[in-house]
């Protein structure tokens, strides 16, 4: 969120424009988390649960799973957002 002082007076397309980068922002993070959590997750898969007891065979397997659901949450998420707001597409073009 950007804060500006009581007395800044802006026009409507500054506070559009506003908007429109927070929702941007907001579309970055998601894409971010999405991507931690895909590499936590491929890390976790590699793990080799032979030498491990039951226990923590079953938690191993239900941390993987809670971490693939995250992940497809947080890209799910940045692509509802995107294609809610197809600006989105023009500002990764030009950040890119």
């Amino acid at each position: 969120m950007i804060h500006l002082h009581k007395s800044a007076k802006l026009s409507k397309q500054d506070l559009r424009n506003m908007k429109k980068y927070e929702l941007f922002k907001k579309y970055e993070s998601l894409i971010l988390d999405a991507k931690s959590s895909k590499i936590e997750y491929l890390e976790l898969n590699k793990k080799n649960p032979l030498n491990l007891d039951e226990k923590n065979k079953i938690a191993l397997a239900e941390l993987i799973v809670m971490i693939k659901e995250d992940a497809l949450k947080y890209w799910k998420e940045a692509e509802s957002l995107r294609s809610q707001h197809p600006f989105i597409n023009e500002m990764i073009k030009l950040k890119n």
